[in-house]
């Protein structure tokens, strides 16, 4: 197929045969997403594509740029990891943030498995394992790839995330999410 800035047609890291995953982050001033996908043949993961939606949009807004890119995917089927904030009832409903999401999703015919964690890691044990696998020195771990053209922003998000410490815990300085100076699609969510 011809790439296409509009479709996964083009992407050449997407395989359309298998599964996809899901990160999602929610808040208050966006909503996003990371596409990726295990390449087990050439021990790689690959971080295809970033979603958001800033407000006013919603959630729903989300989702629907995400089915739309891939909506010739052959293999659908979604692994969707989330913190626990996602197991948080959204206002005015019976159904959390992920179940929403699965709702939705199931509605454009994808089928949705949720991964969620109970508890967040702790920030020191995220921090050394990101660093672990960047540095690709453990042949166990897989070769992270990042798609700069459908990833722009998290690769600005995750150079320019800062740490600091805080009575002697490391931790992520969230202060990007906050400000209104730095683009939300580029700060640490």
């Amino acid at each position: 197929a011809e790439p296409s800035a509009s479709t996964s047609a083009g992407d050449i890291d997407c395989n359309p045969s298998k599964p996809l995953d899901i990160v999602i982050d929610w808040g208050g001033k966006i909503n996003s997403m990371l596409v990726c996908q295990e390449d087990e043949h050439n021990n790689r993961y690959n971080v295809l594509h970033e979603f958001f939606a800033l407000q006013p949009d919603i959630i729903h807004d989300l989702i629907d740029k995400f089915d739309k890119y891939y909506a010739n995917h052959k293999e659908r089927v979604i692994f969707m990891y989330y913190d626990r904030n996602g197991n948080t009832s959204v206002a005015n409903s019976k159904e959390t943030y992920a179940e929403l999401v699965e709702r939705l999703l199931y509605e454009k015919r994808w089928i949705v498995r949720l991964m969620s964690f109970d508890e967040n890691p702790q920030h020191r044990d995220k921090y050394e394992f990101v660093n672990l696998i960047l540095s690709e020195q453990d042949s166990r771990l897989p070769k992270v790839r990042i798609n700069e053209e459908n990833c722009p922003n998290t690769k600005i998000a995750l150079y320019n995330t800062p740490i600091k410490i805080i009575t002697g815990e490391l931790k992520k300085d969230k202060g990007s999410e906050r400000s209104d100076v730095i683009p939300q699609e580029q700060a640490t969510h």
